[in-house]
């Protein structure tokens, strides 16, 4: 049996509630932009008491990347299978979120046998077709940088 997992799960439309207030209700990128402590958000003005920059933004969704990678873990312990993973990465850069944090988790879980990754060659790749996808995450960097 094959089952799909995003930020919704695997049984439901809505997102995991931690998704859900990392995007709507504590807007990092939003605060990381405030002026004299004032940030607008949803174009509403609220003065904002706990300032934060951009790279803490980043950190932050950095991190939560890396968990929601990491439970590739609890798949893998649950079921004793090789967690498959298909990615498309489009635009990443080296000083972001998905080479600072998403890559290393995912590279660390494929080293640990948790998963086997797939990265797309474009937009349109079909997870069902093995030419549309480079195997293993060794062999990203050429496709990725190929593609940006």
């Amino acid at each position: 049996m094959q089952k799909a997992i995003w930020d919704e799960g695997t049984k439901s439309s809505l997102q995991y509630p931690q998704y859900v207030l990392m995007n709507a209700k504590e807007v990092w990128y939003e605060r990381s932009s405030n002026i004299d402590g004032n940030v607008v958000v949803y174009g509403v003005e609220y003065t904002d008491p706990y300032n934060v920059s951009f790279k803490q933004a980043d950190d932050i969704w950095g991190k939560y990347s890396q968990r929601y990678a990491d439970m590739a873990r609890l798949i893998k312990d649950g079921t004793g299978k090789t967690v498959k993973i298909w990615c498309f990465v489009q635009g990443a850069k080296e000083n972001r979120i998905f080479y600072l944090y998403e890559y290393p988790e995912l590279e660390k879980l494929e080293k640990e046998g948790i998963i086997e990754i797939h990265f797309a060659k474009t937009p349109n790749a079909d997870w069902r077709n093995p030419d549309d996808w480079y195997y293993g995450i060794a062999n990203i960097s050429f496709g990725m940088k190929q593609n940006n």
